[in-house]
């Protein structure tokens, strides 16, 4: 069995965050958390992957370091794999400000033509350059001509919401 630890920059209430990862043969396991809660890492499902093909716009939400909150439009959105989500920034003032200040962030996901209904939450980084980001740019400038990618959001997720009106609604799917 083999464990790796990564720390990540302090958190606006100053707890650190860690990631560990346990492989055996039979079982991998992914833990991320604060130094006093383990949950597991949250994985999307391939239904809500599915409606990220369907979506045209997704609300972002933000807040500053003091709590002031924001929310903007985001067109260039694409999840990467089950457990990360890729935002291209071509306008984004505010917005970038507060990830540089309280990195963390919630989408949400629905539109016509949607099974389901989610809010998803993640720790966010900004790339301005390495391979990510240059997948990023090169992707933007081909759906729009013209277009300038100016930074990567990467959100690692950290919990999904079920949003649909009913008795779930609120309930932490994953």
């Amino acid at each position: 069995m083999q464990t790796l630890f990564r720390i990540r920059p302090s958190i606006p209430d100053g707890k650190s965050r860690w990631m560990s990862a346990v492989d055996t043969p039979a079982i991998s396991l992914i833990l991320s958390g604060s130094s006093t809660d383990k949950i597991p890492m949250v994985q999307m499902t391939p239904d809500i992957m599915e409606a990220f093909r369907s979506c045209k716009i997704f609300p972002l939400a933000t807040a500053s370091r003091d709590g002031e909150p924001n929310v903007a439009p985001m067109g260039a959105v694409f999840p990467r794999d089950p457990a990360t989500i890729w935002i291209g920034n071509q306008f984004m003032k505010t917005t970038i400000r507060n990830i540089m200040e309280n990195p963390r962030a919630c989408l949400y996901v629905w539109g016509p033509g949607i099974k389901g209904c989610y809010k998803i939450k993640g720790d966010v980084m900004i790339k301005t350059a390495g391979d990510e980001y240059e997948t990023m740019r090169r992707e933007v400038a081909k759906a729009k001509p013209g277009l300038v990618c100016r930074s990567l959001l990467v959100m690692r997720i950290t919990e999904i919401y079920e949003c649909m009106p009913g008795e779930h609604a609120g309930d932490r799917l994953v």
